[in-house]
C-alpha cells in the first residue's frame, strides 16, 4: 500500500504540497507545509512576517 493511501485527509495536503514544492525545487520547512495546509483548508488568510517561502504555497493567501 503507497504511504499516500495510509495517510489520513488532513496528513494528505501538507504530503502533497511537500512533494510539489520538492518536484520544484522549491522545499519549505516542514512545519510550515503543515501551517500553511492548516490556513488553506480552514479557508483562511496566513499572516506573517516572513512570507518568502509561503508565497511559493498554491492556494496559500499571505498577508504581511
Amino acid at each position: 500500500m503507497p504511504a499516500s493511501s495510509r495517510l489520513t485527509v488532513r496528513q494528505r495536503k501538507p504530503a502533497e504540497e511537500s512533494a510539489e514544492l520538492q518536484a520544484k525545487g522549491e522545499r519549505i520547512p516542514e512545519n510550515d507545509t503543515w501551517i500553511a495546509a492548516v490556513a488553506i483548508e480552514c479557508d483562511m488568510t496566513l499572516a506573517t512576517v516572513d512570507d518568502a517561502h509561503f508565497l511559493r504555497v498554491s492556494g496559500l493567501k499571505v498577508e504581511h
